[in-house]
């Protein structure tokens, strides 16, 4: 999981990810991300435990099921597959993840 320091056009697609966001980068290649890395483009993000989270120890629990520990962890998880298996709507986990955000550093 990245954060975008500066805004990217990725060359294939011509897709922009503005400055600002966290993303798994998927459509950049590995060495791509090295580049950005080394250029300061972009950064790795650092998330804490799931269970250290205040009001989110239940739930880190339940997760733990699906070898989802931290935030990083949720932030690039399957939103479809969580749900299914916890028995819970997409939206549900899309909002735990856009909650989690704000722990990432």
């Amino acid at each position: 999981m990245y954060r975008v320091i500066s805004h990217i056009t990725v060359l294939k697609s011509g897709r922009l990810i503005p400055a600002g966001t966290l993303s798994n980068l998927e459509d950049i290649s590995d060495h791509g991300c090295a580049v950005l890395l080394h250029k300061g483009i972009i950064a790795e993000v650092e998330g804490p435990p799931l269970a250290v989270l205040p009001g989110w120890e239940t739930l880190a629990e339940q997760l733990e099921a699906f070898s989802i520990a931290t935030v990083v962890d949720l932030l690039e998880a399957d939103c479809e597959n969580i749900s299914i298996g916890l028995g819970v709507g997409a939206a549900d986990v899309a909002a735990w993840q856009e909650e989690a955000k704000q722990f990432v550093t």
